[in-house]
């Protein structure tokens, strides 16, 4: 003997799909090939599968994400020096001076905190930007070390 295998249809849409004592409404689906499944439509007296779920898109191209490293890098060593040695507190220093020394370790504690650093992120670009104005990195650097083409090696 067969067991009956139905099949719940509630607004078009297979909700459930059991063996054995179906209900007044639901659909023997015993000999159907392929057998429905929860989610697939029913129509006209006939099943379909629902649409293909998309896979997430790859990551787009045009995305300027790149690793911490990667980004780290696009600074000099003598840069990276300066940034850090500029970021130290001298409790002696007007305050300005301190300001803009703790300004910069909320910038780099920031970057050291992501997963991954976004190249056209407002705060990145505001944070490399004030490297510049500082004295830290060259005129021009910003614009250097941030619009600079992603090369592949730089992605997560």
């Amino acid at each position: 003997m067969i067991e009956r295998v139905y099949a719940s249809v509630v607004g078009g849409i297979v909700s459930n799909v059991f063996i054995g004592g179906g209900q007044q409404d639901d659909i023997d689906v015993t000999l159907a090939d392929p057998r429905p499944a929860p989610g697939w439509k029913y129509a006209g007296g006939a099943f379909s599968p629902p649409p293909p779920v998309e896979s997430p898109q790859e990551p787009d191209a045009a995305l300027r994400i790149v690793t911490n490293l990667a980004f780290d890098l696009r600074f000099t060593k003598e840069e990276r020096v300066d940034i850090e040695m500029a970021s130290l507190d001298d409790p002696t220093a007007p305050y300005e001076m301190r300001r803009q020394a703790a300004d910069i370790r909320v910038a780099l504690q920031r970057a050291n905190k992501a997963s991954w650093s976004d190249l056209d992120d407002p705060v990145t670009r505001a944070n490399v930007q004030q490297f510049e104005q500082y004295g830290l990195i060259g005129e021009g650097r910003a614009a250097e070390i941030l619009d600079t083409p992603v090369d592949e090696s730089e992605r997560p």
